[in-house]
């Protein structure tokens, strides 16, 4: 009978060890190395970068506006001023530019909704960006 109890019990741990559940995705910020069957718990993130050149600088300074507050579904990622320029897309380093980590989870692809309004809330700029995982997306914002 203790040999039948023992035999059950290793054989439950040797079962229950084969199933182990976590993010298996290796794209993922918790990949998990032991894992063996995805949970859905995968958590990623990515980088946006958003810039005009020197244009739509006038175009927006012509219109009276002086800064620019940035939404990512709805949710306000932050504001900056109208000042800084480019000539080409600044990467996801550039310290000078307006940058933001995006965290997302279920799934290494994400698409949300970006709005970008001026200091008296009015609707300048808007649109899609779609997110991969560890990835940096470039949105010019163009007048």
């Amino acid at each position: 009978m203790k040999f039948n109890y023992l035999l059950f019990i290793v054989s439950f741990f040797i079962i229950s060890s084969c199933k182990k559940e976590g993010c298996t995705d290796e794209s993922a910020n918790n990949t998990s190395a032991d894992a063996t069957k995805d949970d859905g718990s995968c958590t990623y993130t990515s980088s946006v970068v958003f810039w005009h050149t020197a244009t739509t600088r006038s175009a927006l300074s012509n219109q009276g506006v002086s800064s620019l507050n940035f939404y990512l579904d709805g949710s306000l990622l932050g504001t900056t001023g109208i000042t800084t320029v480019y000539t080409s897309a600044p990467d996801c380093e550039d310290q000078t530019a307006f940058v933001r980590k995006i965290a997302y989870d279920e799934q290494s692809v994400k698409v949300l909704n970006y709005e970008v309004k001026s200091q008296s809330n009015q609707l300048l700029f808007n649109g899609t960006i779609t997110f991969t995982s560890n990835g940096c997306v470039s949105e010019e914002l163009h007048y």
